[in-house]
Protein backbone atom coordinates (compact mmCIF):
# COMPACT_ATOMS: atom_id res chain seq x y z
CA UNK A 1 0.00 0.00 0.00
CA UNK A 2 1.16 3.27 -0.35
CA UNK A 3 0.96 6.25 2.76
CA UNK A 4 -0.26 9.85 1.95
CA UNK A 5 2.99 10.62 2.51
CA UNK A 6 4.47 8.52 -0.46
CA UNK A 7 6.10 5.42 1.57
CA UNK A 8 5.40 2.29 0.68
CA UNK A 9 4.26 -0.28 2.87
CA UNK A 10 4.83 -4.08 2.28
CA UNK A 11 3.11 -6.73 4.86
CA UNK A 12 3.74 -10.20 4.92
CA UNK A 13 1.52 -12.70 6.83
CA UNK A 14 1.64 -15.95 8.26
CA UNK A 15 0.12 -18.55 5.69
CA UNK A 16 -1.21 -20.60 8.00
CA UNK A 17 -2.48 -18.28 11.10
CA UNK A 18 -2.56 -14.93 9.30
CA UNK A 19 -0.82 -13.60 11.90
CA UNK A 20 1.52 -10.73 11.01
CA UNK A 21 5.20 -11.44 10.56
CA UNK A 22 6.67 -8.43 8.65
CA UNK A 23 6.29 -4.84 7.58
CA UNK A 24 8.36 -2.98 5.20
CA UNK A 25 8.49 0.78 5.14
CA UNK A 26 10.08 1.86 2.32
CA UNK A 27 10.83 6.19 2.16
CA UNK A 28 12.19 7.40 -1.27
CA UNK A 29 15.09 10.31 -0.12
CA UNK A 30 17.15 11.84 -3.17
CA UNK A 31 19.80 8.83 -3.09
CA UNK A 32 17.53 5.66 -3.19
CA UNK A 33 14.86 3.85 -1.21
CA UNK A 34 15.08 3.90 2.83
CA UNK A 35 13.64 0.44 3.94
CA UNK A 36 12.45 0.33 7.62
CA UNK A 37 11.65 -3.28 8.20
CA UNK A 38 9.95 -4.67 11.52
CA UNK A 39 9.75 -8.23 12.53
CA UNK A 40 7.08 -10.12 14.63
CA UNK A 41 7.80 -12.63 16.71
CA UNK A 42 6.94 -15.35 19.53
CA UNK A 43 3.18 -14.62 19.27
CA UNK A 44 0.98 -15.60 22.37
CA UNK A 45 -2.48 -15.66 24.02
CA UNK A 46 -3.24 -12.58 25.73
CA UNK A 47 -6.75 -12.66 26.94
CA UNK A 48 -8.21 -14.13 23.53
CA UNK A 49 -6.12 -12.00 21.83
CA UNK A 50 -2.67 -13.06 19.28
CA UNK A 51 0.26 -10.60 20.56
CA UNK A 52 3.70 -10.69 19.29
CA UNK A 53 6.73 -11.09 22.70
CA UNK A 54 9.45 -10.08 20.60
CA UNK A 55 9.72 -6.87 17.75
CA UNK A 56 12.98 -6.32 16.12
CA UNK A 57 13.10 -3.32 14.07
CA UNK A 58 15.99 -2.78 11.48
CA UNK A 59 17.59 0.21 9.65
CA UNK A 60 20.01 0.52 6.65
CA UNK A 61 21.96 2.58 10.16
CA UNK A 62 22.57 -0.41 12.23
CA UNK A 63 23.27 1.92 15.07
CA UNK A 64 19.21 2.64 15.12
CA UNK A 65 18.36 -0.76 14.77
CA UNK A 66 16.26 -2.49 17.87
CA UNK A 67 15.02 -5.52 19.33
CA UNK A 68 11.67 -5.26 21.82
CA UNK A 69 11.28 -8.68 23.98
CA UNK A 70 7.77 -8.48 26.50
CA UNK A 71 7.88 -10.49 29.45
CA UNK A 72 3.72 -9.42 30.50
CA UNK A 73 1.72 -7.74 28.28
CA UNK A 74 -1.66 -6.89 29.90
CA UNK A 75 -4.56 -5.63 28.46
CA UNK A 76 -6.86 -2.62 29.76
CA UNK A 77 -4.33 -2.48 32.44
CA UNK A 78 -5.05 0.30 35.08
CA UNK A 79 -2.03 2.70 35.59
CA UNK A 80 -1.77 5.56 38.16
CA UNK A 81 -1.92 9.10 36.34
CA UNK A 82 1.46 9.94 38.08
CA UNK A 83 3.49 7.87 35.73
CA UNK A 84 2.76 10.14 32.86
CA UNK A 85 3.83 13.57 34.85
CA UNK A 86 6.29 15.24 33.75
CA UNK A 87 9.39 15.90 36.02
CA UNK A 88 8.83 19.63 37.70
CA UNK A 89 12.20 22.01 37.15
CA UNK A 90 14.31 22.26 40.11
Amino acid sequence: MTLPDKRRVRFFFDKESGLLLRRIVETITPIGIDPEQTDYEDYRDVDGIKVPFMVRTSYLDAFNSSTRKFNEVRNNAQLDDVLFKLPTAK
